[in-house]
């Protein structure tokens, strides 16, 4: 049983090394909590400043058609992200909703949690997978 109890440990030791993890041909670009990319928006994606944060990244799709992407923030202490992801999803589809209604049925099916610290919110057709993937590694 003690086993079992281990098992339960985060298997990652970084967001960076969760995203790095994850393959998926639209998910093609990368920015972590220490990149300035990441740093310069964080706010305007999240509205959480990243002095709340212990680390962070954003999975994304480099081509701007796509709503693909997949984001993860951990906070300093522990509390959970969801309701930022939320409202990170609502202008993802705020954005889509004109420009590619198209892309809607994926924005919908989108997946947000939160799991061992991490907060995560996963858009993409195969969303489901992937977060199976992820609560596997975390």
């Amino acid at each position: 049983k003690q086993e079992k109890d281990s098992s339960s440990e985060p298997k990652v030791t970084s967001v960076k090394e969760l995203v790095d993890s994850i393959e998926n041909k639209l998910l093609d670009k990368k920015t972590y909590f220490d990149d300035q990319l990441f740093q310069d928006n964080c706010e305007k994606l999240y509205g959480i400043s990243t002095d709340k944060l212990a680390d962070g990244g954003l999975l994304y799709s480099s081509n701007g058609s796509n709503a693909d992407e997949i984001s993860v923030l951990r906070t300093k202490d522990g509390t959970d992200c969801e309701e930022h992801l939320k409202k990170r999803l609502d202008s993802r589809k705020q954005d889509f909703d004109s420009y590619r209604p198209e892309e809607l049925p994926k924005l919908d099916k989108a997946q947000i949690f939160s799991k061992n610290g991490y907060s995560i919110l996963i858009i993409s057709d195969d969303a489901q997978a992937i977060r199976k993937i992820i609560e596997d590694k975390i």
